[in-house]
């Protein structure tokens, strides 16, 4: 039995160019500027999977690689054996990659997952640690046992009572399907709101804290290992709060739409619909997170503080025209 199973993605190139649409394929002729950028990129993504499999290979350990868009339809007892069975996991791409793969790992689960970042010119993929360079010494590190194992926090949610299969390792997104404001009631660990209106509702864990969470001003950066939770009403004038327990919106809207870890994984919901979100089994993780994950946190901080002054300055002038006029 294959001991590693590698999930890789498909270049942006790749998938554009087998693309059915004439628009998309005339762009693709072009040579832009753009094009030659995803050229690049497709040229060090597949370079760094060969090399990865290369390494696995060199190390006498049999292995077994996948592209991630097969998994979904693949043979339940086929993805358990590629899955759970398999001594390690190791996703190549970026945090796309990485977030899909990790849906696949179920609760009870122990098998560890390590990122390879196959483009870290222009992809920060938070959640890997290697790269083509990299990868060698960190993959003997890995068999041997001697990365550091991280237990990261996930998200259990349930839409009426029925637990969706991912476990949300980055986010969750629930909002109107339109443009329109998001219409829902909401009950967290227990003390409800009722009638509420806003943009959406944001809900992370500690280690999707730099997704979309970081960029709001007074989110509160926990420490990886905190069983919190993260929420914010998005498009309201408060800061994102926190829960404990649970999480739940009972739909006040027609038409909603939820998004998991990103906008691929996506589920509608209607008006009376009972989403539940609540903290769910870790995932293990192989590696130092804490360092990228505090260095791309200061960056946000230092970005909001220099932007928080022209916001107050604007809000006063505001403030002072409308009481004029009251």
């Amino acid at each position: 039995m294959a001991k590693v199973t590698v999930i890789f993605k498909e270049s942006t190139h790749k998938i554009y160019s087998a693309s059915d649409s004439a628009g998309l394929l005339a762009y693709m002729q072009k040579g832009s500027a753009h094009v030659k950028g995803m050229e690049e990129a497709r040229d060090e993504h597949e370079r760094t999977l060969e090399e990865v499999i290369r390494v696995i290979d060199r190390h006498g350990v049999g292995c077994n690689a996948i592209y991630r868009g097969e998994l979904s339809g693949m043979d339940e007892e086929r993805r358990r054996e590629l899955i759970q069975n398999a001594q390690l996991l190791i996703t190549v791409g970026g945090d796309g990659t990485f977030m899909e793969a990790s849906h696949y790992i179920p609760e009870g689960s122990a098998t560890p997952l390590l990122g390879v970042n196959s483009d870290p010119a222009r992809s920060t993929a938070f959640y890997s640690i290697a790269n083509m360079q990299t990868f060698e010494g960190i993959l003997g590190q890995a068999l041997e046992g001697k990365l550091t194992k991280l237990l990261l926090p996930r998200l259990s949610i349930e839409v009426n009572g029925k637990r969706i299969a991912e476990l949300v390792i980055n986010d969750v997104r629930l909002k109107n399907s339109g443009d329109d404001l998001f219409r829902y009631d909401l009950s967290v660990d227990g003390a409800v709101k009722s009638g509420l209106r806003s943009d959406g509702i944001l809900a992370c864990t500690p280690s999707g804290y730099t997704g979309w969470m970081v960029d709001f001003p007074g989110s509160i950066y926990l420490p990886l290992g905190s069983k919190d939770m993260q929420y914010y009403l998005m498009g309201k004038p408060v800061p994102p709060e926190l829960a404990k327990q649970s999480i739940e919106i009972s739909s006040l809207t027609r038409e909603g739409i939820m998004h998991v870890d990103g906008v691929h994984v996506q589920y509608e919901f209607s008006i009376g619909d009972v989403i539940r979100i609540t903290p769910g089994e870790p995932l293990t993780f192989l590696g130092e997170l804490e360092g990228k994950r505090a260095a791309y946190a200061a960056r946000k901080f230092e970005e909001l503080l220099t932007a928080i002054p022209v916001f107050e300055q604007r809000a006063r002038a505001n403030l002072e025209l409308v009481r004029g006029r009251a």
